[in-house]
């Protein structure tokens, strides 16, 4: 593992290549075999949760422990010497230091790739707050290493302080036995997690990058799975074919809503971009000085201006109002046009850094945003393959980051106020496209018609005004 990570460290942008192109490569098997077997049983019950699942839980339970323990181990070999663990490690015990840093390394991937498939696992189950704790196991490990990386005499960080209150509320979190305040608790340790190690993340850290596309892998792998085996149960019972009176005049106002749709979508876009361009040209170019986070706050909110539109702006004209998916669509194209301006003026990153970085990032992460964007555009508006959604939200995320930072791989711990802004603005941004990828592509959305007993096919594509 540490020698992947350095590779990766010196591939720099490859980092980002090789892990969509490896999930890519997963997601396209995945809609290739997207029929279903003939001997395929159907799916299992939600009702009924397999004795499998206790599996599940034992794996969360030694990758979150020996985490703890692991990075314990560490953290008082930090407080009990003057140097490092791995220094008081040196000579004959050098192996046992090279050793003991892998398995770290190991435990924290192990999690990031763990983490979003146990919580879907838990969803399919109706485990409440699944989603919270798959998220925690994700970051849990990655936090527990922020916190014994800091230097307590040298570099004191309120942020350390946010890290180790998330690791002590997420197991309380898990042990409460109301689901109001279990949903409360582990939601408040995820943010605060998040919170913590948005000064470690980002486009120079596999880790990172590791999650993000594993998570929207993921959301995507439980969409498909959800679609392939409702497809069957709907194809048992046909609907008989009945021709009816009014077929073309109910044709034509589909093709009209249809159009509509897209007409108001594009002309949205097109508005919120325009202006998005004029409040960037004016402050935040190439030859601006307000500070990028500034410039996120504003794209947030036109991004979320232009998703109130889309919905809106139909009703105006007597038609019926556009879903929620459009909206959200907007939303992410707008965002995704902040990003990529954002990544324009960004100053070029210092050749003679620690990771050896260059500029070549800034054209990678911005043309995976706009990959991302096109495609989740592309299948909302079309109603087809819409389960890739999330795979795409995995793969603007390492770029959304960055929007409120003024250089893009600068670890800063001072705790002023800027850099608190900053941290906030990346922690949401992080919060939003979780969110949209889990309660919105995702099976997230789901939730209250499975409680009942139904499950949706798909998102209907309008709903009444």
């Amino acid at each position: 593992m540490i020698i992947v990570f350095a590779m990766l460290f010196i591939a720099e942008w490859f980092a980002v290549i090789a892990l969509v192109v490896l999930f890519g490569a997963l997601a396209f098997a995945e809609m290739a075999r997207a029929a279903p077997s003939p001997w395929k049983r159907g799916p299992p019950s939600l009702d009924m949760p397999s004795p499998r699942m206790t599996r599940w839980h034992i794996v969360a339970a030694v990758l979150l422990i020996g985490s703890v323990l692991m990075f314990s181990f560490e953290l008082a070999c930090n407080v009990a010497t003057s140097a490092s663990c791995g220094a008081m490690l040196g000579g004959p015990l050098q192996g046992f230091g090279i050793v003991f840093t892998e398995v770290e390394l190991w435990f924290i991937a192990l999690a990031a790739l763990y983490g979003p498939m146990y919580a879907v696992r838990l969803h399919r189950h109706r485990v409440w707050a699944a989603e919270f704790i798959g998220l925690g196991v994700c970051v849990l490990p990655a936090a527990l290493l922020n916190i014994t990386s800091i230097d307590l005499a040298t570099d004191p960080s309120y942020a350390l302080a946010l890290g180790i209150a998330g690791v002590i509320l997420f197991p309380f979190g898990l042990a409460l036995p109301g689901r109001r305040a279990k949903v409360l608790v582990l939601l408040t340790s995820c943010v605060v997690l998040l919170i913590a190690l948005s000064e470690a993340v980002g486009p120079a850290n596999p880790v990172w990058l590791l999650t993000a596309i594993a998570m929207g892998y993921t959301v995507f792998r439980a969409e498909w799975q959800h679609l392939a085996e409702a497809t069957p149960a709907s194809d048992q019972l046909p609907a008989p074919d009945v021709p009816t009176p009014n077929a073309g005049k109910e044709s034509n106002r589909v093709e009209l809503s249809t159009a509509m749709r897209t007409v108001t979508f594009i002309a949205v876009n097109l508005a919120c971009v325009v202006v998005l361009w004029f409040v960037w040209r004016i402050g935040f170019g190439t030859e601006g000085t307000a500070p990028a986070a500034i410039f996120a706050l504003a794209g947030l909110s036109i991004a979320a201006i232009g998703a109130v539109l889309t919905t809106l702006v139909p009703a105006a004209f007597g038609r019926a109002r556009l879903d929620i998916d459009h909206a959200i669509a907007t939303f992410v194209m707008v965002l995704v046009a902040a990003v990529v301006m954002h990544l324009i003026g960004t100053p070029p990153v210092m050749i003679d850094s620690y990771f050896g970085m260059s500029t070549g990032w800034k054209p990678v992460l911005g043309t995976l945003a706009c990959i991302g964007a096109l495609a989740i555009a592309l299948t909302t508006l079309t109603g087809k393959e819409r389960q890739i959604r999330p795979f795409m939200m995995g793969i603007i995320l390492p770029a959304a980051f960055l929007l409120p930072s003024d250089s893009l791989f600068t670890f800063i711990r001072e705790d002023t106020m800027l850099v608190w802004t900053q941290r906030l603005v990346e922690t949401g941004i992080t919060a939003i496209i979780l969110a949209i990828m889990w309660y919105v592509f995702g099976p997230g959305r789901r939730r209250e018609s499975e409680r009942s007993g139904e499950i949706p096919d798909r998102t209907p594509d309008v709903i009444p005004a």
